[in-house]
């Protein structure tokens, strides 16, 4: 009888602390809650199917020319706490595969984006904020510009996003090459809904 009352006193005890525990908040890291930062939200607009029209500017001439009609798919990854792009860009006939995650790190509260691609096999890391209605990243805010095979120095990325407006938005990349004093703009890309 001692036994059987105390089996289940053991078994009510542990049943009871199971409870406890499933219902407090998980927090690995004191004061940071899981799950996606509430500033993604400012990025929502970028989600969708996009048909997207390439420009890039031709260095000789200083003149915009005209890209393939190429394509982007951006959705939410990883539980909702990361938007990821997969794009497909034709500078000419180049296929250009881009692969981006854009989230908000909460510890240092700035935007961040990664970016892959299949040309330069570039994997750089940006640092983002809003001015006004653009979103800038920057490789030079985090750090990792990388130096020009030609020996011309390091070159410093920026990427920036226009809000959009009713027919989708628009990104430019800039590039520095001088520590970020001057900037030139290498390429945009236009996006708009895919039907």
């Amino acid at each position: 009888m001692k036994k059987s009352i105390l089996k289940l006193f053991i078994n009510l005890f542990l049943f009871v602390s199971s409870i406890s525990l499933y219902s407090q908040e998980f927090d690995v890291i004191p004061g940071y809650k899981p799950g996606p930062a509430p500033e993604l939200e400012k990025l929502s607009f970028l989600i969708g199917n996009w048909n997207v029209q390439p420009f890039f500017r031709e260095k000789e001439t200083d003149q915009w020319t005209k890209g393939r009609q190429s394509t982007s798919k951006i959705t939410l990854a990883m539980d909702e706490g990361f938007i990821k792009e997969e794009s497909m860009v034709y500078f000419v006939d180049v296929p250009w595969k881009g692969l981006s995650f854009r989230g908000y790190d909460k510890f240092s509260k700035t935007f961040r984006m990664v970016y892959l691609d299949n040309i330069w096999t570039l994997l750089d890391v940006y640092e983002g904020f809003f001015e006004g209605e653009k979103l800038i990243f920057s490789n030079e805010r985090s750090g990792t510009h990388y130096i020009v095979p030609d020996g011309s120095g390091n070159r410093a990325l920026v990427k920036t996003i226009t809000y959009p407006s009713q027919s989708g938005f628009t990104m430019d990349s800039y590039s520095s090459y001088d520590k970020g004093e001057t900037w030139t703009n290498l390429f945009r890309l236009q996006y708009s809904e895919s039907n």
